[in-house]
């Protein structure tokens, strides 16, 4: 039960792309792969929650790649993004 594949482009307001990409994770079967678009504020930030995203992503091995500047400009929005890649380990 679960998913091995997960895309995503969640909302930024608050955070909530960090809920978004643990939960989405949460639901992914071992070996699954995550795929997300991110507000850049987790990468830089200091608080709390943002660290505790980037170390969590590095415990997995994860990976962010930036996007280039005005990547969503035809949807209607300036706003920088990068996106994230987390493999779920397979469970032995």
């Amino acid at each position: 039960n679960g998913f091995d594949y997960v895309i995503q482009n969640p909302p930024f307001d608050r955070q909530a792309d960090i809920d978004h990409i643990r939960h989405a994770f949460s639901k992914l079967k071992p070996g699954g792969r995550l795929v997300s678009v991110c507000s850049p504020g987790p990468f830089f930030r200091d608080n709390r929650k943002s660290v505790d995203f980037r170390e969590w992503i590095d415990a997995l091995g994860g990976e962010k790649f930036d996007l280039p500047d005005g990547s969503f400009k035809e949807s209607g929005t300036s706003i920088n993004t990068v996106y994230v890649v987390i493999d779920k380990p397979h469970t032995h």
